[in-house]
């Protein structure tokens, strides 16, 4: 005699099928984590913003045009595209690219490289796309 009576002839099945919903729960779980990983999705807000303010902090860095934060592994991957004065020559805005890359590798040690480009900064053209002149 079973366990429970007649009454209860189909608990082993249900048991079996919330067992089997829980595994395809975790496996498609697990998937989901896998291809993102595999995806080089962007890293969360909170270490994007992070990022940004920091390259923002570095002189001469009018404003972010672009940020990409890349997650591989446990490492974070960087693509940034920086604004700077466009009056400036392409040594100077070299200078400061290479000073965002460094103050960022320095400030997060996460981070397994940072590709910088170099934008005009639009804020100091006029619409024909001539630099402003001082007042």
């Amino acid at each position: 005699m079973r366990w429970g009576g007649p009454d209860w002839i189909g608990a082993d099945e249900i048991a079996a099928l919330v067992v089997v919903a829980a595994i395809l729960w975790s496996a498609g779980k697990l998937f989901q984590e896998s291809v993102s990983e595999l995806m080089d999705v962007q890293a969360d807000e909170e270490t994007v913003n992070a990022i940004r303010t920091e390259a923002l902090a570095q002189a001469g860095v009018q404003g972010i045009e672009k940020l990409w934060v890349r997650k591989s592994g446990l490492e974070l991957f960087v693509d940034i595209h920086v604004e700077v004065a466009a009056q400036l020559s392409v040594s100077e805005g070299h200078e400061i690219g290479h000073r965002v890359k460094d103050r960022l590798r320095a400030k997060f040690p996460i981070l397994r490289d940072v590709l910088v480009h170099l934008e005009p900064w639009r804020g100091d053209l006029e619409p024909g796309g001539e630099p402003k002149q001082p007042a």
